[in-house]
């Protein structure tokens, strides 16, 4: 299954190559980041090193991938990004600020005058384009790097909402083949820049994931505290801090009513969570009720899963006993034995 749609990428990345058609290739996009989950996921790279005397790789075109050499690796996804570290002043440049580069500039001045004057009103034409059209832009690219606005934005810098609709199912697909907080969140945010999304809706993620990843318990604090107060009342920041309270009371009951209920993609976060509460739910649910028989069916509502099959499944693995025939859980076998996840093996 995964090898032909490999196959079926790979002829789509050469499709998208020789098509020129802006529309033509958005398409070509929007199919690939459909297949992407489907395809094998490709082994992680290295990180990019700058200035170590290695030369660094080439651009990509805005969806264009291709397979690796490994035959099993799977098919590789790339995406044109410039890195920062990438962004390097020319050696040799002189001190800003010093007489002799003031003296430089003013002779640049002199000489260039009338090309500089040119470049301007080339600027404010394309300002006056991107305005004209209401903001939307030209770019292509599904995934851009994340910087302060510090002037107005040219149209060939800014994405229309074609694009920026598969650069969000681009960033969920990624997500859930590698969830990296990190560059998800920058590219949301790089999103976000263009349609003025709900600030609220980030800063509760932010809360959900540091519940979820942080070891002292003070850096959840830290991070409501830098919350705008006028956000606090937010539903979904509300929400966000109710899961939050849940997960650190062991409240299971409450955080699986709102795991349910969850706005937006807070369940893609809510997720790093549940395995631990499931368990404890669990070990509850067998604490509670031994030496009696629990059925099936509650132990399903317990866990937040929908079926009977799906209950009995996650108990057996986490190490219960559970006794198909009668359709129920063995509390009384299954507190005689440590409950949690599998071991790997030794």
């Amino acid at each position: 299954m995964r090898a032909r749609a490999d196959a079926l990428m790979a002829k789509l990345t050469a499709k998208l190559e020789a098509t020129s058609d802006a529309k033509k290739r958005l398409a070509i996009q929007t199919k690939m980041l459909r297949l992407l989950p489907k395809c094998t996921p490709a082994p992680p790279q290295p990180a990019l090193q700058v200035g170590a005397g290695k030369a660094a790789p080439g651009p990509a075109s805005n969806a264009a991938g291709s397979a690796s050499g490994g035959g099993t690796a799977g098919f590789q996804f790339r995406i044109q990004r410039t890195p920062k570290a990438a962004i390097v002043p020319a050696a040799g440049t002189a001190a800003l600020g010093g007489p002799e580069e003031a003296a430089r500039r003013r002779l640049r001045q002199q000489r260039f005058g009338d090309a500089g004057a040119a470049g301007a009103e080339g600027d404010d034409q394309a300002d006056a384009a991107l305005v004209d059209s209401g903001g939307l832009g030209t770019c292509e690219a599904l995934e851009k790097e994340y910087l302060r606005l510090t002037s107005l934005p040219r149209a060939c810098e800014v994405r229309p909402p074609a694009v920026l609709a598969a650069a969000l199912r681009l960033v969920k697909a990624k997500w859930l083949q590698n969830p990296d907080y990190a560059a998800a969140s920058e590219q949301l945010k790089s999103i976000r820049q263009v349609v003025h999304g709900n600030p609220a809706e980030f800063e509760a993620y932010g809360l959900l994931y540091t519940q979820a990843t942080s070891a002292a318990r003070n850096t959840l604090a830290m991070e409501l505290g830098r919350v705008p107060e006028h956000l606090l009342s937010h539903p979904f920041v509300r929400h966000a801090m109710d899961v939050c309270a849940a997960a650190r009371s062991g409240n299971y009951s409450r955080f699986i009513a709102l795991y349910d209920g969850a706005p937006r993609m807070s369940p893609y976060i809510m997720d790093r969570l549940l395995g631990k509460m499931r368990l404890l739910a669990l070990q509850s649910t067998v604490m509670a009720y031994k030496p009696l028989p629990v059925p099936l069916e509650h132990v399903a509502v317990q866990l937040g899963l929908e079926t009977e099959e799906e209950a009995a499944a996650l108990a057996t693995q986490l190490g219960a006993v559970v006794d198909l025939g009668a359709g129920c859980l063995d509390t009384r076998a299954s507190a005689a034995q440590p409950l949690g996840p599998p071991r790997p093996p030794a």
